[in-house]
């Protein structure tokens, strides 16, 4: 919640005191940050500080789908199988055929 008031450093947690980007340093920041007494930023923080979703959180941080990244790897087997010697331009091109295959066909949803 620090953060997206414009604070990057601050004390009394004992895990973290600072954003993990490189320093802000003042005057050269132009990102527009929400004002900490705004109905905008006391909306955000009753979401997010929920207890159902921090619940949730702690699961999910347990959990990790895999699924594109398997899909990723089907395909590169599909063109580079391991029986195979490729040079690296070889196995280059084929890697772009591959990412351009599953983005056309909406396997992931992002870059690889």
């Amino acid at each position: 919640m620090h953060h997206i008031v414009g604070i990057h450093e601050w004390t009394g947690n004992a895990k973290f005191h600072r954003c993990s980007h490189e320093r802000v340093i003042d005057g050269e920041d132009t990102t527009l940050y929400l004002v900490q007494d705004s109905p905008a930023f006391s909306a955000l923080k009753s979401v997010v500080a929920a207890r159902h979703v921090l619940k949730a959180l702690s699961q999910l941080t347990k959990f990790c789908h895999t699924g594109q990244l398997e899909v990723f790897h089907s395909c590169l087997l599909k063109y580079c199988p391991k029986r195979q010697h490729f040079f690296y331009e070889g196995i280059y091109v084929k890697l772009i055929v591959i990412i351009v295959q599953l983005l056309c066909c909406g396997m992931v949803t992002s870059p690889l």
